[in-house]
């Protein structure tokens, strides 16, 4: 006997408020009690806004036909007030970040306290206490007392994120809506989290709609998948349906551009005789936390890139990735250890001569629209860059349209704000502005990962190309090693701040030595 739906969505057309442009068209959607469903597509293809309507927060989107019922009760018509108690009781809500639901100062328990008060307002502290112990002891946290006692900003992204599914699961809702809430996580946490939606749903019965554009994830986790695409949803059917046998073409597409690990040798090798552009010898770096603690972020660290090398970086969040990019471009000092690059002793150059070095040394960033000053044109910053090497004007322009268009971009990009461009429009954009210089080295922190599958496979064929035009030398920083065996020549792995295996990128990826390098490849969700 089939189940009675939970939620259902009937030919839903949606706009944004005080915007004619329908963004949703006619979209049909059901959830049965205890199954999950995954949204997925690019971004900008409506996956967000399809939450956002279900969840019927005043002012965030218009429902302009269809309707979206919850229980058989139709949400629409419903007074504001029982939609406020339908939301945390009947569906919690999990962002993609958990600063959109923790605040970050204030002690993880008292926010369970305001979540459950807000719905019961006879509820003591010690009821909350126990209560959010039990459901943070459910989800494997070892020591729910003290993770009570604690503030967000003193925890890890991935122990928030999992906290955050805890708080939306604390008054026990029959449906979850989860946006994106493994996408800024490394591989390790990632599926940490997917294994404790499972559970969510194995041990409360709970339905979950969850929004990704990740298709590991939804292979792990759906019992139906929907395809979006431009506000309409092109494909609906089972995981098995739509993952291995798919009849749309953009469905297609999607599977194809999911970066796979690649068991073959690396693209490019670079000369074995190839002169080092970086040389990190020896490198040490202790931070001092909050209370006075001392936390060791690098410790006895070596690598080298050859010209023309690309090099991976490997590891979980807090394994030291980032803060080595950053002492390599001298953001951060090391405590011990040399850094050089093309021979030179960055440590103990004076700024003007640094200046001329870290022309051939740039750096693309994870999130591209934080690199650009939001009040100038992507054309102003990229002419910014050139004044250095190119101070005639006509000249720049001239500059700046060529490396538009190498990077897929028309001209009139030029003319944009970083606000007014898709993500991966605007990281495009940052990749024309680095190259800008003709540098002989870039360093690529996490820059594809907040990016869609499909966005993200275009960014990396970009990369490609320019590093053989150009020939280029890239360290590639990275917490997706299937990314990396696609990419990269060599890799090093890092785990607590020291290099654990370092070697060809095949050899890595076919006969890792190191437990903590199989784990991470074990722990990759691939369709």
């Amino acid at each position: 006997m089939e189940k009675e739906a939970l939620l259902e969505v009937r030919s839903l057309s949606v706009r944004y408020p005080g915007n004619k442009k329908e963004v949703l068209h006619r979209v049909d959607l059901t959830l049965a009690p205890g199954t999950i469903t995954c949204v997925i597509g690019e971004s900008g293809s409506g996956k967000s806004t399809l939450l956002q309507a279900v969840l019927q927060l005043p002012g965030k989107v218009e429902i302009t036909g269809g309707d979206i019922s919850f229980r058989g009760q139709r949400l629409q018509t419903m007074p504001e007030a029982k939609r406020r108690a339908i939301r945390g009781s009947g569906m919690g809500v999990v962002f993609q970040e958990p600063g959109a639901s923790l605040n970050p100062i204030r002690k993880i328990g008292r926010q369970f306290y305001d979540a459950l008060h807000a719905h019961d307002r006879s509820i003591t502290r010690a009821e909350t206490q126990k209560r959010a112990s039990a459901i943070l002891k459910s989800m494997q946290f070892d020591d729910p007392e003290r993770i009570l006692d604690c503030c967000p900003l003193q925890l890890s992204g991935g122990m928030n994120q999992r906290v955050a599914i805890a708080l939306a699961m604390v008054l026990n809702p029959a449906l979850l809506l989860a946006d994106e809430p493994t996408s800024a996580l490394d591989v390790t946490v990632q599926l940490q989290i997917v294994e404790e939606l499972l559970q969510i749903r194995k041990q409360y019965g709970t339905s979950i709609l969850l929004i990704t554009h990740n298709m590991g994830v939804a292979a792990k986790l759906a019992d139906q998948i929907a395809v979006m695409y431009e506000g309409r949803i092109v494909e609906y059917g089972t995981r098995e349906q739509v993952l291995y046998h798919p009849t749309h073409s953009y469905t297609k597409a999607l599977l194809r551009a999911v970066p796979k690990l690649e068991h073959r040798e690396a693209q490019a090798p670079a000369e074995e005789n190839g002169a080092p552009v970086l040389e990190v010898k020896h490198v040490d770096k202790t931070f001092r936390e909050l209370g006075g603690r001392r936390f060791k972020a690098l410790e006895d660290l070596s690598l080298t890139v050859l010209e023309g090398e690309c090099v991976g970086i490997v590891g979980e969040s807090g394994c030291g990735k980032s803060t080595l990019a950053r002492i390599i471009t001298r953001l951060i000092i090391p405590d011990h250890g040399s850094v050089k690059f093309c021979g030179m002793e960055l440590s103990s150059q004076k700024q003007r001569k640094l200046q001329k070095t870290y022309r051939d040394m740039k750096m693309i960033f994870q999130e591209p629209r934080s690199s650009f000053d939001p009040r100038l044109t992507l054309g102003r910053s990229m002419r910014d860059a050139l004044k250095s090497v190119m101070p005639d004007k006509k000249e720049q322009e001239r500059e700046i349209g060529h490396l538009l268009e190498l990077v897929g971009l028309d001209g009139s990009y030029a003319g944009m704000y970083p606000w007014q461009v898709s993500g991966g429009e605007c990281q495009r954009a940052a990749i024309a502005r680095a190259i800008a210089q003709n540098p002989r080295f870039l360093i690529c922190d996490e820059a594809t990962s907040a990016l869609d599958v499909s966005v993200q496979a275009q960014i990396m064929e970009l990369l490609t190309r320019i590093r053989k035009e150009k020939k280029l030398s890239i360290l590639f920083i990275s917490h997706d090693l299937a990314l990396i065996s696609s990419f990269c020549d060599r890799t090093y792995v890092l785990n607590h701040g020291r290099v654990v295996e370092a070697g060809e990128t095949a050899q890595i990826i076919h006969a890792p030595k190191e437990p903590y390098t199989k784990r991470l490849i074990e722990s990759l969700l691939t369709v």
